[in-house]
């Protein structure tokens, strides 16, 4: 336990985003304390780990789990918009949500490997971004029809998709565990669209050879392309659109939107990356957006109907509750809910 309690007691008052003066608060005891907890110095009484449970919304067990999962070197790729005690507490939660993933992998006796279909394809340019694109589709087998989910199509392939609910501040992250499980984590309080989006944008950082000594800027083009690139190659919107346009029509890029599940923004910004439209056709619409609010929100302006959300873990977790592979109370600990919510979710037959 005392190796233990420090880690679990840090990254639970960090989920939080206490300070250790503020969980002291909560405790009635001094910060002091805190840092000598946190350090393994000393470990607390029974009934003071309880309080520390309940201000900390965790199970008392969780202070004193072990786990076989390593997270230790997890590095995550930072916003600028998100830093300090923000960050840190998104980094604990995730953390939190991965362990308990990979634990049930374990438990279920999955071995997670990941192979970068396109790591042969170095980046040197926007023409290897869609080379890499397309290579990807080929490589999944995926053919050149709308993609409907793409959270659990990554997921499929050894992808670990984790949703967050958080400020419009963070989009999304991604990582890899262990040197060959990605990760991509994504808030969840977005819409369909800009949540397919954000999702590939990060795949992007996770696969697309891109060297170590590009620019932020260049690194963020790149994976800003990528999405397109994937989910519309470039003859598919050429396709659509045609070679060369003077003109667009707003209602024909909605209804791409609605069947590919591609922004309308975006849809402009690739066909004058692609030499469909001018720059001054793509200006033009940037500044009828910038006075338009619902166009800037592309509300009235179609709808993409389909799902993005991960199912994954939870589909592994009845499965190894319905094979009695763990018991109630573990799927509840996994699943970090109570032991009745679990009960009335099984329904064996």
């Amino acid at each position: 336990m005392k190796e233990i309690f420090p880690q679990r007691l840090k990254s639970a008052r960090l989920m939080l985003g206490f300070s250790q003066v503020e969980l002291a608060r909560h405790l009635d005891i001094s910060k002091q304390a805190i840092s000598k907890y946190e350090k393994g110095m000393m470990l607390p009484e029974s009934t003071l780990l309880l309080k520390m449970a309940k201000v900390l919304q965790q199970k008392p067990d969780f202070f004193l789990r072990t786990s076989s999962v390593s997270l230790a070197n997890v590095e995550f790729r930072k916003r600028a918009k998100l830093k300090g005690k923000k960050l840190e507490s998104l980094k604990a939660h995730i953390s939190d949500v991965l362990e308990r993933y990979l634990e049930l992998e374990n438990i279920m006796g999955i071995n997670p490997t990941f192979k970068n279909p396109i790591k042969n394809i170095p980046i040197q340019n926007m023409e290897d971004v869609e080379k890499s694109g397309l290579q990807l589709l080929k490589s999944w087998k995926l053919g050149l029809n709308p993609l409907p989910n793409i959270i659990e199509l990554l997921e499929d392939h050894g992808i670990k998709i984790i949703e967050v609910d958080f400020e419009n501040s963070f989009d999304g992250l991604s990582t890899w565990v262990q040197k060959n499980i990605p990760i991509i984590v994504v808030n969840k309080n977005f819409d369909v669209v800009r949540k397919r989006f954000t999702v590939l944008h990060e795949l992007g950082h996770l696969l697309l050879q891109i060297p170590e000594d590009a620019s932020y800027k260049e690194k963020e083009g790149y994976c800003n392309r990528f999405p397109g690139a994937f989910l519309m190659p470039d003859f598919v919107l050429k396709k659509e659109l045609g070679e060369r346009r003077p003109h667009l029509s707003i209602n024909e890029l909605v209804a791409i939107k609605e069947y590919y599940g591609i922004s309308i923004a975006a849809l402009v910004y690739r066909a004058k990356d692609l030499g469909i439209i001018s720059e001054n056709v793509a200006r033009n619409f940037w500044k009828r957006r910038s006075q338009d609010e619902n166009l800037k929100k592309e509300i009235g302006y179609g709808k993409y109907e389909g799902k993005e959300e991960s199912g994954r873990f939870l589909q592994l977790l009845y499965n190894a509750l319905a094979e009695e592979i763990i018991s109630i109370s573990k799927g509840a600990y996994l699943a970090k809910t109570s032991i009745h919510t679990i009960k009335n979710n099984l329904q064996l037959l």
